[in-house]
């Protein structure tokens, strides 16, 4: 049997390096232990520093101004006979406004507008509903509105919105040319002024 055959023996061995016990000792690695608990989250760090603010954008552009110059007039029901300027009056307008309503018109001073009108009613022999809108008396080219009467007996309505420039003292109206009377339940024109 070998010197170093015993458990005994292979470490008595280690303190001899010759004779007759001169073998090296074997040594056996025990098995890996379990992995340790994981350590605690370190501290936060510092916050960064803080960067500057940037610089502040230019102003935009001023807006349009308010409309302050506009006019409304109009009238609810009544009897309009054919080829007639329907009766309106002056229901509201801007404060200083230079415009006015006298004889069923709106006289506008020279300038631009935007002028919308329009009118709800039946005519009482026909199966056509229209009015136009007037400059001065004549009719503005291709403002007539025209609609069929509804068979149900309800009013027929019509309106329209069109740019207008003139370069003088002007009346605006607006005229029943149904071919028959109508009978209206309402119409009405607004004028504002661009420029």
């Amino acid at each position: 049997m070998s010197c170093c055959s015993s458990y005994y023996q292979r470490y008595r061995c280690q303190g001899f390096r010759s004779g007759w016990c001169n073998q090296n000792p074997v040594i056996v690695t025990g098995p890996r232990g379990p992995v340790g608990p994981q350590g605690a989250t370190g501290a936060t760090g510092a916050t960064g520093a803080t960067v500057a603010t940037g610089a502040t954008g230019a102003t935009g552009a001023t807006g349009a101004a308010a409309l302050s110059d506009a006019i409304y007039a109009g009238a609810g029901t009544q009897n309009v006979a054919n080829s007639t300027v329907i009766p309106i009056s002056k229901l509201g307008g801007t404060t200083g406004t230079t415009m006015t309503v006298s004889g069923n018109a709106i006289t506008v001073q020279p300038g631009t507008y935007l002028v919308t009108y329009g009118a709800s009613g039946s005519p009482n022999s026909a199966s056509t509903f229209a009015i136009e809108l007037e400059q001065d008396g004549a009719p503005v080219p291709d403002s007539e509105l025209k609609t069929q009467v509804p068979s149900n007996g309800n009013p027929a309505s019509v309106s329209n919105t069109i740019l207008l420039t003139t370069d003088a003292l002007a009346t605006l109206d607006i005229k029943n040319v149904s071919g028959a009377q109508a009978g209206l339940t309402s119409a009405g024109i607004s004028v504002v002024k661009l420029a």
